[in-house]
């Protein structure tokens, strides 16, 4: 149940080269009551950049962002929620790839959802608040990876990755004891064909600390509930044929593909990390 994929400039850092080590709270959190949503965490010096994946209230993934910055009072980082649109679908004009279009398109819509909070109780546990600031709604987060894979981080692809020449949407990676997960964060039509949404899908395998590819097959997920929003419903999950696989170069770039094998095509990518 793949829908028309279409990439769109979302970042609104500027980038640099300035290289930033991960802290120790970079990586994917969740509530472990709520399986399915998440957070997915990197930060640069007193930043941090968040993407909130969930779903909306019809079921449908989802994610929205923040730039969040540090207060060292609280040991927290705070800031906007934002989410994204992308005008409407008759910017779209390559007739022979309607199903899937790569070219950037206009920048997208932000509006504003409220606040976002992170209070990090210790390196593994910590708080999260967001939506309206007269009721934020407040979950209680979790480390992923050593849930799922315990063992030793490899930090050779823990964070954001993006495309220069496809810059804002891209992929958060982390890989601990032999196995990486990751999320591809891009936008897809709506059910009316009227508006470009943000939607998100994930990968996972077998990676071990001398590998230097990966490759899996992406999975959406679905009719979920919005994270922290009773009663939770579960999602589904739903294989798709779209095929990811990266290669890691010497330079500490990666180069990334999609294959839709279905469809017999391929797109490639090469990624940097992001910079904010």
């Amino acid at each position: 149940m793949l829908r028309r994929l279409v990439l769109a400039p979302i970042f609104f850092c500027f980038f640099s080269s300035l290289v930033f080590a991960a802290s120790v709270y970079d990586g994917w959190w969740f509530n472990p009551a709520e399986s399915g949503s998440g957070l997915s965490i990197g930060i640069q010096g007193d930043t941090m950049f968040v993407a909130l994946y969930t779903y909306d209230e019809a079921g449908m993934s989802l994610w929205m962002t923040s730039g969040a910055k540090y207060d060292p009072g609280n040991n927290s980082y705070s800031g906007r929620l934002v989410y994204w649109s992308l005008g409407d679908e008759s910017q779209l004009t390559d007739e022979d790839s309607w199903w899937y279009t790569w070219l950037p398109l206009r920048p997208p819509v932000p509006h504003d959802k409220g606040i976002l909070s992170i209070t990090f109780t210790s390196e593994d546990t910590g708080v999260l608040r967001y939506g309206p600031e007269s009721h934020p709604i407040e979950v209680p987060i979790e480390r992923f990876m050593p849930q799922i894979s315990p063992g030793n981080p490899d930090n050779r692809v823990l964070g954001w990755w993006y495309d220069p020449e496809y810059d804002g949407t891209g992929v958060f990676l982390e890989a601990r004891g032999g196995v990486l997960f990751g999320a591809w964060y891009f936008y897809w039509g709506n059910e009316e064909e009227s508006i470009l949404v943000p939607a998100w899908l994930t990968f996972s395998g077998s990676f071990s600390p001398s590998a230097r590819s990966f490759s899996a097959g992406t999975v959406e997920w679905l009719e979920g509930s919005p994270l922290g929003v009773p009663p939770y419903k579960a999602p589904k999950a739903y294989e798709n044929t779209l095929q990811m696989r990266m290669r890691l170069n010497l330079d500490g770039s990666i180069d990334m593909s999609f294959t839709q094998t279905e469809y017999n095509w391929t797109h490639e990518r090469h990624m940097v990390p992001f910079r904010f």
